[in-house]
């Protein structure tokens, strides 16, 4: 007489059976008895069973595929997903995709080993996919071909796993894990992917300190952590980013004061570290950031700018006026704008509330309007740069107060009228360049100038 149930039946016979059922169902199995449980939880069958499912053809085109197909819908559904594999991109998730951060580890590894393989970017966020579950990366670390991790905005939950900065993850270049719901320490064996350029783990709820050994990443070109609970001090480590253009570590818990290394970075572009409780003073140094377009203090508990004597923002691609904030730098010395695309007309604030700045270099831009005659408070100024702009108008007489000028270029402008006799008063003037105003007149002669 036959078996009368299946507990009866040979383990290869029931083995076979459960393997012809779809993974969507065969899994929940595993929960009505141990013996399917260790049945179905095993590398062997998650291979047997995804082989009924996935069609690897003999020309070596990789495709997930069902035994049956709904050809009249345009959408999958969970029984008839097709994924090309050949393509090494993935910006569109199957149902197995994202059945893959579920499954149990035996499935996930023989899904990563057999059909992602080939996989050298995946890029999803939230109009892909919402996964509501950790990251599966025991199985990812067997990617060794992956490139790009994106995964942002994914409902990713659980902490950051250790095995994701696994050794064999090498050649990843970009990890964005941005905006998820992960939270925990940020592992500091992140530091074991060398060739990350783009790191991205902001908008989560980590916590703990930032790894000084993030400093080890200096292919880092972009670096994001905040939002975050992160808490603790900035690593000085990270000065060591020589390659960083993006620092963001604004809105997070960090305390104490601005590592002076931070400034070493020459290429940074923009530096976001507002929204902490940053305390002390900004560093001098801050005017070796002879690249930064956006660099973000607000909101911690900082005395402000009181030691900066240097703002140099020369030759990039700013546009737009000066804003109102750099005119609070009431202790700046020297002011470095030129070769830029600013615009609009120079703010009376500049010349009212900087009385210790020296050197005023604002030269090939797009300034316009006429010269404030309020430049004249501006009484410790030796160097004026204003050539190459379109200033219009007369050249103010109060320029004449300047007792202390060295250098004056008012070349390549649109002034009109005629030079005012006061330059003349202004017995330290080594040079003065007012060529290039084809409309400007002057009556008299002065051995410095060059018209």
């Amino acid at each position: 007489m036959g078996p009368t149930s299946m507990k009866d039946l040979p383990t290869e016979v029931l083995q076979q059976m459960l393997s012809w059922i779809h993974p969507r169902h065969v899994l929940p199995l595993r929960r009505l008895s141990r013996r399917f449980q260790a049945l179905v939880v095993t590398r062997h069958f998650a291979t047997i069973n995804l082989n009924r499912f996935v069609a690897v053809s003999e020309l070596g085109t990789d495709a997930l595929v069902s035994p049956t197909s709904d050809e009249e819908s345009n959408v999958p559904s969970p029984e008839t997903s097709i994924v090309c594999l050949r393509d090494p991109v993935s910006k569109t998730p199957t149902w197995f995709d994202e059945a893959f951060f579920h499954w149990p580890l035996p499935y996930q590894i023989v899904y990563a080993d057999r059909y992602l393989k080939h996989l050298h970017t995946l890029d999803w966020d939230a109009s892909d996919a919402y996964l509501d579950a950790p990251l599966p990366a025991v199985a990812m670390a067997r990617l060794s071909g992956l490139a790009r991790l994106n995964l942002n905005d994914c409902g990713l939950i659980g902490g950051i796993p250790v095995d994701v900065t696994s050794v064999s993850l090498i050649n990843l270049t970009c990890l964005s894990l941005y905006d998820n719901d992960l939270e925990g320490p940020i592992p500091s064996e992140l530091s074991n992917l060398s060739n990350l350029t783009e790191l991205y783990l902001g908008r989560n709820r980590l916590t703990g300190n930032i790894p000084p050994s993030l400093g080890q990443l200096t292919q880092l070109v972009m670096l994001n952590l905040g939002p975050n609970q992160l808490e603790g001090t900035i690593p000085g480590e990270l000065g060591n980013l020589v390659n960083l253009k993006e620092l963001f570590l604004g809105k997070n818990r960090l305390t104490g004061s601005i590592p002076v290394e931070l400034f070493k970075l020459t290429s940074i572009l923009d530096l976001f570290l507002h929204g902490n409780m940053l305390s002390g003073s900004i560093p001098k140094e801050v005017g070796q950031l002879i690249s930064a377009r956006c660099v973000y203090f607000e909101e911690n508990m900082l005395k402000g700018l009181k030691n900066l004597n240097t703002l140099d923002l020369s030759s990039n691609d700013l546009t737009g006026e000066i804003p109102p904030e750099v005119c609070e730098l009431r202790s700046l010395q020297n002011l470095f704008l030129c070769d830029n695309r600013l615009s609009g007309r120079l703010p009376i604030a500049l010349c009212t509330q900087m009385p210790q700045l020296k050197t005023l270099y604002l030269s090939k831009n797009q300034f316009d309007g006429t010269i404030p005659k309020e430049v004249n408070q501006l009484c410790s100024l030796t160097n004026l740069w204003l050539n190459g702009n379109a200033f219009g108008g007369s050249i103010p007489h109060e320029i004449g107060d300047l007792k202390n000028l060295i250098y004056l270029s008012l070349a390549n402008n649109e002034l009109t009228g005629t030079v005012p006799r006061d330059i003349l008063r202004l017995e330290k003037l080594r040079r003065c360049d007012i060529s290039g105003n084809i409309r400007l007149l002057c009556s008299f002669e002065f051995p410095v100038m060059q018209i």
